[in-house]
């Protein structure tokens, strides 16, 4: 048995009948869109990049403002120490030169007393002239010279005067004692010279500790 074939038309066929002129007007107008809006999202991020970069940059100035408050701050601290460091240098060089200048210090009171309480009897200090001596050293103070002394005392006999001497050289503070002049004094009896050399521990040492 022999088959027909039926062609089917599924529904109607379209024809565009717009002019060509048209479709490309149409087609121009939404490729400008397009543009348009691309053109306005390429903007809005140009403004966002601007706008950030702009954040930044105030941000970054007012830390860079807060930098350099604090640098002046820090300046006007560091002149401050600096007049502060000034002051302690002035202070530790005086007192490094007052050491110094004043280390031969001695008491004067204890040593007449000394030498008054080893004088024989009958003999009298009439007066006395001390001359310091040198700065101390590390040496132990009884091997170092001290001050230098000349003495006048006026005594009942001639023998007072190597009497006196071997008095005084007993003397821890003594380093010697030398007879000079012998002078009669009339009924006072005699009057006679005699030089101290003594050691260091006379100084006070007063001037040469360490201060606070």
């Amino acid at each position: 048995m022999a088959r027909s074939h039926t062609l089917v038309v599924a529904g109607i066929p379209r024809v565009n009948l717009m002019p060509r002129a048209e479709l490309e007007r149409r087609d121009r107008l939404r490729l400008t869109r397009r543009w348009s809006i691309a053109a306005v999202a390429a903007l809005a991020v140009a403004m966002l990049i601007v706008g950030g970069a702009a954040g930044l940059s105030v941000a970054a100035n007012s830390r860079l403002a807060s930098e350099e408050a604090r640098g002046i701050e820090l300046a006007a601290a560091a002149a401050e120490y600096s007049d502060v460091n000034a002051a302690i240098t002035r202070r530790t060089q005086l007192r490094e030169f007052r050491s110094q200048a004043m280390s031969n210090d001695l008491a004067w009171a204890p040593l007449v007393t000394e030498v008054l309480r080893a004088l024989p009897e009958g003999v009298s200090i009439v007066e006395f002239g001390v001359t310091p001596g040198a700065a101390p050293t590390q040496a132990a103070p009884e091997d170092q010279v001290g001050a230098e002394a000349s003495f006048t005392f006026t005594g009942l006999t001639a023998a007072d005067q190597a009497t006196t001497v071997d008095a005084l050289s007993q003397l821890r503070s003594v380093a010697a004692a030398d007879a000079t002049t012998l002078l009669t004094a009339g009924e006072a009896g005699y009057r006679f010279n005699i030089d101290v050399l003594f050691n260091q521990t006379i100084y006070t040492g007063d001037f040469t500790r360490e201060e606070d």
